[in-house]
């Protein structure tokens, strides 16, 4: 049989009402700060799923604050594709029917003019600096100078139409086709830039660009109706066209105006496709974090219920153990080396 000195048992009791006082101490920081630990060696065997799943926590709400910069612009984006469709297809309604007077042509070629304006400066939209349809060049305007352009287009209709033709229809067109030929008349931006990142192997691509062929065709058919000259009585001199000329020209531009609303359309539906991914993505990455966050909070947080009861069961034993150590206190040194 195993005995133990009353000195003995005084100093056990001292350890142990020692440990039950750091105990109790842990316990109230606890209560206080409603975490179990603020070092991760404490969480032991947890602390890697601990690390584990707070690294998981933190990539998925840089997704997040992608996905938000991302909806801002293509917000953005959609809203300058819904004004320049409204404006083509003003422009296209006005090019196929607005001919029946002289008066109503005049009124097609100022309004196209305009048009052009309008929709090279909507291109320019920008969000904090960037530049949302310049590709690559995120801090370059990526529309020319549309009065430039107008100018250089109106140019070369006058020299196409300076000397007789065999087909007006046929030298407006390629005159205007000239001028677009070059890109840097209309489009001085970069090629379209890679999409961000949203998810792990996600990205989200919603660069479009300030030439894409949707916005050329709108440009091309417009500048036919910019520049045209008033039409006159036959017989006429160049560069003076008839009226029939010049509804030819107005018709064409009309029907190719209806070929750039597809594609606006189509551009449309693509940013659509962005947006729609966007909010899933995001949808799915806030169930996630608060999964994430439940079970961090499991391992890192304190229940207080649990935590009181257990300060409440210390702090008894810390009682019995100064009773205890009380009466030791009342024995004499004989007592003691027993």
């Amino acid at each position: 049989m195993t005995t133990l000195s009353t000195l003995g048992q005084n100093r056990l009791i001292r350890a142990e009402m020692s440990k039950l006082q750091l105990d109790i101490n842990r316990i109230q920081q606890q209560i206080t700060s409603g975490q179990k630990t603020d070092r991760y060696g404490d969480l032991a065997a947890l602390a890697p799923l601990d690390i584990s799943l707070r690294n998981k926590g933190e990539q998925l709400t840089g997704f997040k604050n992608n996905i938000q910069t991302l909806k801002a612009r293509t917000d953005i984006i959609d809203n300058t594709l819904t004004a320049v469709r409204s404006q083509v297809l003003d422009m296209r309604n006005i090019a196929l029917a607005n001919k029946m007077f002289d008066t109503g042509r005049a009124d097609i070629t100022s309004r196209a003019q305009a048009a052009v304006k309008d929709i090279m400066q909507k291109l320019q939209a920008n969000v904090d600096g960037r530049f949302l349809f310049a590709g690559v060049a995120t801090d370059t305007p990526p529309m020319a100078d549309s009065s430039a352009l107008l100018a250089a287009a109106q140019a070369a209709v006058d020299a196409a139409l300076l000397a007789p033709v065999p087909d007006v229809l046929t030298a407006v067109r390629n005159a205007v086709s000239g001028v677009m030929a070059t890109t840097s008349n209309f489009y001085v931006g970069g090629t379209r830039h890679a999409g961000p990142e949203i998810d792990e192997g996600i990205v989200a691509d919603y660069s479009i660009t300030g030439d894409d062929p949707a916005f050329q065709t709108a440009l091309h058919s417009l500048l036919m109706l910019a520049t045209l000259p008033a039409p006159q009585d036959d017989p006429v001199t160049p560069p003076a066209i008839n009226r029939a000329d010049w509804d030819a020209v107005a018709n064409e531009a009309g029907t190719k105006l209806t070929d750039a609303l597809t594609g606006i359309e189509t551009l449309q539906l693509s940013n659509g496709r962005v947006q729609q991914l966007l909010e899933q993505t995001e949808q799915a990455h806030e169930a996630t974090l608060t999964i994430i966050q439940t079970q961090i909070n499991d391992i890192e947080q304190v229940d207080l219920l649990d935590a009181s009861a257990r300060i409440t069961q210390l702090r008894t034993q810390l009682e019995a153990s100064f009773a205890v150590t009380a009466e030791l206190r009342g024995l004499t040194l004989v007592d003691y080396l027993r």
